[in-house]
């Protein structure tokens, strides 16, 4: 099973025990299902805003290359406390390819 594998399982099993504010922080989540430190954030990208919180999706790669992704919600003010959390799963690296058109000279 690979680190990206287990983070998500690990989220699945402990994700309906957690009450509102004990709901995970991306940092607090990531250091707790990789301990020695060794992933790394691929992509991040903001998905959605609302009045008080962002909802985001970020990427991470573990030291066995196996990839996980991670939606997730930050307060957008010092004082606001945001669902943190909210979904985990394996992701894949897809290549895609996309067309731009310019101004002919």
């Amino acid at each position: 099973m690979t680190k990206a594998q287990t983070a998500s399982n690990y989220f699945d099993v402990n994700k309906n025990s957690l009450t509102y504010d004990e709901s995970y922080s991306i940092l607090d989540f990531i250091d707790s299902v990789d301990p020695d430190g060794t992933s790394e954030e691929l992509f991040h990208e903001i998905v959605d805003t609302g009045r008080w919180e962002s909802h985001e999706f970020t990427v991470f790669k573990f030291s066995d290359d196996s990839l996980l992704g991670v939606e997730h919600s930050e307060g957008l003010t010092e004082y606001q406390d945001s669902t943190g959390v909210t979904d985990v799963y394996v992701v894949n690296e897809v290549e895609v390819m996309t067309k731009q058109y310019v101004k002919a000279v």
